[in-house]
């Protein structure tokens, strides 16, 4: 060694590679757990999720995800302080943690429970899962809500509310069982077979559809959304006049309704009406609202001369003119 630098203290003759090999291989770790983590969260292995969250932030507690996994991850244990400080951490270190900024702005709310008791508990999952569930987080309205189930006697409302979760998420078969099991309890409101039936036609069970929106229709024939769907089963099932005249059912009801003129319009056309087709999906399109697709009920090259069929499920949520 150069005797100008022999004795330096000063000058450092070790391996510099190690301590940031070592701090880079932690935070590799880390993230690697976090991502876990995250695959737990959508798989519904909630304290699974939260052990991986833990794994993660005690190899590098700056990552602000991990921090919110652990806080959704108390808040299925129904510990509503751990899961506060979870989240407080999350939107310190990361400023997209949006389940942590929902979560902390309705427990900042007056009427957030100030017990630390059981119920205390399951009001504020309730409150909070349905707040998720309108701002559309359905993965942690599901984590919410299935937290209080075993705490809760089983209610419709409840039960229709894990019911459009599941659908949202496309988990349909758990859907139907919800929706099942809620449409059959004592004071179920009959919409539940609307939402019922919603799924049945996701899952191609179009005649079990036509049967409960069918039964629907005697007890409530003045919903255009209802004679709608029920007209989109029937075109489905290849029954074109009946669901032709199901869609005028809806038009009598609500002459604005959207949906039912944008479905009428496409029947005329596939009968080659063209002039009475126009002027029926010229309205359609002047209404402003929205139609959200279901699926394709036709496989390629099924019904070639019918054409393709796409169902429509319809907002809640009617649409207003458009002033001119």
């Amino acid at each position: 060694m150069n005797a100008a630098v022999e004795g330096n203290p000063y000058i450092v003759t070790g391996d510099l590679s190690r301590p940031m090999d070592e701090e880079h291989d932690a935070r590799m770790e880390a993230i690697q757990h976090l991502n876990m983590a995250r695959s737990m969260f959508e798989e519904g292995r909630y304290p699974e999720m939260g052990a991986s969250a833990e794994k993660s932030l005690m190899l590098d507690d700056s990552l602000g995800p991990a921090w919110e996994l652990l806080g959704l991850a108390r808040l299925h244990e129904m510990d509503l302080v751990k899961a506060r400080l979870g989240f407080e951490k999350a939107l310190d270190r990361e400023d997209r943690a949006e389940d942590a900024r929902i979560a902390l702005k309705v427990m900042s709310e007056r009427s957030w429970p100030k017990g630390h008791g059981t119920l205390d508990a399951v009001n504020g999952l309730v409150a909070l899962g349905q707040v998720y569930l309108s701002s559309g987080r359905f993965r942690s309205a599901a984590l919410c809500l299935t937290s209080i189930e075993p705490f809760v006697e089983p209610n419709c409302t409840i039960g229709s509310m894990m019911g459009l979760i599941y659908r949202e998420l496309g988990m349909l078969e758990v859907s139907l069982a919800y929706y099942e099991k809620a449409s059959s309890m004592e004071g179920a409101p009959p919409e539940l077979l609307h939402d019922r039936s919603i799924v049945l036609i996701k899952l191609g069970r179009l005649e079990e559809a036509e049967g409960l929106l069918g039964k629907l229709l005697e007890e409530i024939d003045d919903d255009p959304r209802i004679w709608n769907n029920y007209g989109t089963v029937l075109e489905a099932l290849g029954r074109d006049g009946d669901a032709l005249e199901a869609y005028d059912r809806a038009l009598l009801i609500d002459s604005d309704y959207h949906p039912a003129l944008y479905s009428k319009g496409r029947v005329l056309q596939k009968q080659g009406r063209m002039e009475d087709a126009r002027p029926v999906l010229e309205r359609a399109l002047d209404i402003e609202g929205e139609v959200y697709t279901i699926d394709d009920l036709s496989a390629p090259g099924e019904h070639p001369a019918n054409g393709v069929v796409r169902m429509k499920e319809i907002s809640t949520v009617r649409g207003n003119r458009k002033d001119h």
